[in-house]
């Protein structure tokens, strides 16, 4: 953020939960939306790596008893589904981070 911005808001009189809320989180959120959708990125394959490495309960546990009965087309279907609610997971962040930066439009 530009520190300009920031004394030009205080110099009209804005205190400093007004400069943190009205200034610096505008500014920071477009920065921030690519770093938040990689995360919910990689969160579902390292979700499915622990749950495959010793999950008591889960989609692991499930993919790990299909594999086990070498039921391929099972482990398929559990693959493609966790692929489905990834999508899903990821167009509701973009949904989400499009309304917080609707003043940025098509920059996102």
């Amino acid at each position: 953020m530009d520190p300009v911005q920031a004394d030009f808001a205080r110099t009209l009189g804005a205190g400093r939960t007004t400069v943190a809320y009205r200034v610096l989180l505008p500014s920071l959120l477009p920065s921030m939306a690519g770093p938040i959708k990689v995360a919910c990125s990689w969160s579902w394959g390292l979700v499915i790596v622990g749950e495959l490495l010793g999950a008591k309960s889960g989609v692991g546990r499930i993919l790990n008893a299909f594999i086990a009965i070498l039921s391929t087309d099972l482990v398929v279907v559990g693959i493609v589904w966790i692929l489905i609610l990834a999508v899903v997971v990821e167009k509701a962040v973009a949904v989400i981070l499009k309304w917080l930066l609707r003043w940025n439009a098509g920059k996102v």
